[in-house]
């Protein structure tokens, strides 16, 4: 193998490729998941969008589970994206904001 791998990483998302996020985040941001990411059936319904939009490539019986979506929620929310699940020793999810909501560094992403 001839050709050098290049690493990207912000924190540990699973997620490889950064010039997918500007387009996923789009998609979720116009999708009826916007504030609603938990949970099996959003995960795989939010999966099977960007799959469908062609952000992700799910093979048939690969990915049943919805991991897909967990690993852009996670990278969503690492970013500043969207709010967090707050965890009760931590506050209250009323004092940060709407769980799996846009934030308004989110919002101004989106406008750029």
């Amino acid at each position: 193998m001839s050709e050098q791998i290049k690493i990207w990483l912000v924190g540990n998302t699973g997620l490889r490729n950064p010039n997918r996020i500007q387009e996923g985040f789009s998609v979720f941001a116009s999708s009826a998941f916007v504030g609603h990411l938990h949970g099996r059936d959003n995960e795989l319904g939010f999966m099977n969008l960007l799959d469908e939009k062609g952000i992700i490539q799910n093979e048939e019986g690969k990915d049943s589970s919805g991991s897909h979506a967990r690993k852009w929620r996670l990278m969503f929310a690492k970013n500043g994206l969207i709010y967090p699940q707050v965890q009760k020793k931590d506050g209250r999810q009323e004092d940060l904001g709407p769980l799996d909501d846009i934030t308004s560094f989110g919002r101004l992403i989106l406008s750029i």
